[in-house]
């Protein structure tokens, strides 16, 4: 065996004894640091030569918000089928049919907002919650209005409700038969406010529920058109399909990478490895740094709370030319966070760079998204490349045993 290699095994061993199992900093401690540049160890920085934005085909229909409303070039509307014959009893009698809708979380969360005024439409083509991304339900504004409601946004947790009309509820029972049922698009009238509810695969307390109220009749077995007792009758039922759909019209920045969950869109940067590649050295450490451009004024993110983010690399060069070719390679299982100041997010990925530093020609790049893509919105801008501010560009950091 070449004594390159018998060296590169050695060193790869005692690292994996040192490090355990630890994927990230954060899973240790600060203090775990494994290597620290000397003698033996070498630092290099590289920073990022080029970048670019990638909106991938994304639903939103298997995660747990519903959103509706329009702020900071983000227009939301929420699609919802329900079919309850097959919940019904057999013989009932209803006095009340009606939808609740529970607000969760509005946006913006630090300023009075004013009530969000909600279209109730019915849609006319079909869809399906798992296929629920941009291009679909494209005729919303031929859908036919059903009602307007108003929808509070003083307090979260708030209710209201809609009782459903019995043209829409006879759809509804029948859509076990050749009855056409699309189920329902909720639309906002209004710009200046978003408004999250949560879908049937959220928490009980904030889906969008049906309630039936009525008078449950149970039947002489030896004659079915004779009631023997009835009871108060009262049953809740989630959607079958819902999600939601958001269109983003906010235009790029230059020197800035816009990172988004609810109406995916994820970074794409390149880290040039050629100039520190080689097959004599071997990487015991990488790590890749972000910053935040916190002043962009299209930023959307409540008040408080900063989302997960994943890291991965591409497995071509085709997003150079053409970002809707590109294709991932792998993606990181775990996701990083912010630091405390809330700026700079580091990601641990000697994992993904280790191996290209001595294939550097398989070196394609990096993309980072939200780890969420299909919760509430939130758009994120970083500082790329080509910001103004140097000591902001994204850059790999690389720990090098000689």
């Amino acid at each position: 065996m070449d004594l390159k290699y018998i060296r590169e095994i050695a060193l790869s061993l005692a690292l994996l004894a040192v490090l355990g199992c630890a994927q990230r900093e954060s899973d240790v401690g600060a203090d775990s640091i494994p290597f620290r540049p000397g003698d033996e160890f070498s630092q290099v920085e590289v920073r990022a030569t080029r970048s670019a934005e990638w909106s991938p085909r994304v639903s939103n229909g298997l995660g747990a918000a519903l959103q509706v409303g329009s702020f900071g070039d983000f227009r939301s509307v929420s699609a919802l089928k329900f079919s309850p014959a097959s919940l019904l009893p057999d013989s009932f009698s209803l006095d009340t049919i009606r939808l609740r809708f529970k607000v969760d979380r509005v946006f913006p969360d630090n300023v009075a907002v004013p009530d969000l005024r909600m279209l109730i439409k019915e849609i006319s083509e079909p869809w399906g919650e798992d296929t629920l991304m941009p291009g679909k339900l494209l005729d919303s504004a031929n859908y036919v209005t059903i009602d307007t409601i108003l929808i509070p946004t003083a307090e979260t947790g708030d209710s209201v409700y809609w009782d459903v009309p019995d043209s829409i509820w006879s759809q509804w029972l029948a859509a076990d038969s050749d009855s056409v049922n699309y189920g329902i698009l909720l639309e906002p009238e209004d710009e200046g406010v978003m408004v999250a509810f949560q879908s049937a695969e959220g928490a009980d307390a904030y889906k969008v529920q049906l309630e039936l109220i009525g008078t449950q009749y149970y039947l002489s077995e030896d004659d079915s058109s004779v009631v023997d007792s009835s009871a108060a009758y009262a049953d809740t039922i989630f959607a079958i399909e819902d999600g939601y759909l958001t269109d983003d019209t906010s235009e790029p920045v230059p020197g800035r990478i816009r990172i988004s969950q609810g109406s995916a869109r994820r970074g794409l940067f390149y880290v040039p490895l050629d100039s520190v590649a080689s097959p004599l050295r071997t990487a015991v450490r990488a790590k890749l740094h972000l910053f935040v451009a916190g002043a962009e004024e299209n930023t959307v993110r409540y008040q408080g709370e900063n989302p997960l983010y994943k890291d991965g690399t591409l497995a071509d060069t085709a997003w150079y030319e053409n970002t809707d070719s590109t294709t991932v390679q792998f993606v990181a299982v775990s996701s990083s966070s912010f630091g405390a100041d809330n700026v700079e997010i580091i990601f641990e990925n000697t994992g993904l760079v280790a191996p290209l530093i001595g294939h550097p020609e398989t070196n394609f790049g990096f993309q980072i998204q939200t780890t969420s893509e299909s919760d509430v919105l939130t758009r994120q801008y970083f500082h790329g490349p080509d910001s103004e501010v140097d000591s902001l560009r994204p850059y790999l950091e690389l720990w090098f045993a000689e």
